[in-house]
């Protein structure tokens, strides 16, 4: 796991990021990860196209910094440069969403989604169809601090 600094993207600040970076047989892909233990959350971006292999890859890092999280930690997932070609890779991100849930006491996930309404139809329909709670869907980094931030 490499470390970022100052990297700026959705109009948020991120420092002292970890994650990866590479190339997979459809371009660059980045996944980054923000622990914020006095918060209680973890800030999680994607972009590019990720594959279930990438996903995979990058779930036991996750977990191990969610570890370090008390109970009812929030997830929020900057998903709003990740390129989405089919519902498969919706439903791959859909079930790293229900694996967290199964290794932890996740209080919500608030997950940055653009302005892409397609994308925003396409996650909700899937979310309930496995079931899923406490999902919330936001347009900018901001609104999903601001959710994070109130009980």
């Amino acid at each position: 796991m490499k470390e970022f600094r100052n990297f700026k993207s959705s109009g948020y600040d991120y420092v002292r990021l970890k994650g990866t970076e590479f190339i997979n047989d459809k371009g660059p892909v980045m996944i980054t990860f923000n622990l914020d233990e006095p918060k209680n959350q973890i800030i999680i971006k994607m972009s590019g196209n990720i594959s279930i292999d990438d996903a995979s890859r990058n779930l036991n890092d996750i977990a191990n910094l969610c570890r370090k999280l008390s109970d009812n930690f929030t997830i929020v997932n900057d998903i709003s440069e990740l390129s989405i070609d089919s519902e498969a890779e919706l439903v791959t991100l859909n079930k790293v969403n229900r694996k967290m849930f199964e290794l932890f006491k996740v209080g919500k996930v608030i997950r940055v989604v653009g302005n892409s309404r397609p994308i925003l139809m396409q996650l909700s329909k899937i979310d309930k169809k496995f079931n899923l709670k406490d999902i919330y869907y936001v347009p900018t980094m901001n609104e999903a601090l601001a959710l994070a931030g109130k009980e």
